[in-house]
């Protein structure tokens, strides 16, 4: 970051100074700006559609705004495992997201704690449970009755890295050095 603020000082001219407009920095899909422009991140990005992750003040969604409306509707669902990847195409999307690393004295601290000593927190400890897995979710666009969403949990510590969709599968590549592949 700083190699690009350095870039921009030494290729700023009079005309720069004076507009103090700079493009914004190039996307890909499934990457998402490190900062996003008020409360909406873009996760994925094609010819089918995008998909934003928008954080409000009490929930967090996942919309997916489809470029050909006479394919699908928009449709809006709740982020329940902080999604942080995205992929879609004309047979469903796929969303994931990261484990936190976490100290393992942390980890040690939340299973010793009974259940009389939990206070009343409104799920954070569920959420911070969660957290501490990989999670992944299927949403196909089908009408087919025979298809339904899916959701996969990773083992404890295994971090996604990346993910892609194709029309009858889709695939997740981990820190642990897998590729798994679900059809």
């Amino acid at each position: 970051m700083k190699d690009l603020e350095e870039k921009v000082k030494v290729v700023k001219s009079k005309a720069d100074e004076i507009i103090d407009m700079y493009p914004q920095q190039s996307f890909v899909p499934n990457c998402q700006f490190d900062n996003p422009v008020g409360k909406l991140k873009v996760l994925a990005w094609n010819m089918v559609g995008t998909i934003w992750l928008r954080n409000e003040v009490q929930y967090t969604s996942v919309d997916v705004e489809f470029n050909n409306k006479n394919f699908h509707r928009n449709i809006m669902i709740n982020d329940d495992y902080g999604a942080e990847f995205a992929a879609l195409n004309y047979s469903g999307m796929i969303l994931a997201s990261k484990a936190i690393q976490g100290d393992l004295d942390e980890y040690e601290d939340d299973e010793a704690e009974d259940d009389e000593d939990m206070e009343i927190d409104g799920g954070a400890k569920d959420k911070k449970k969660q957290k501490q897995y990989s999670h992944i979710y299927f949403k196909p666009f089908s009408n087919i009755k025979n298809l339904k969403d899916w959701h996969y949990k990773l083992e404890k510590g295994e971090i996604i890295e990346c993910l892609a969709i194709g029309t009858n599968w889709a695939a997740v590549v981990t820190d642990f050095g897998y590729l798994r592949v679900f059809t």
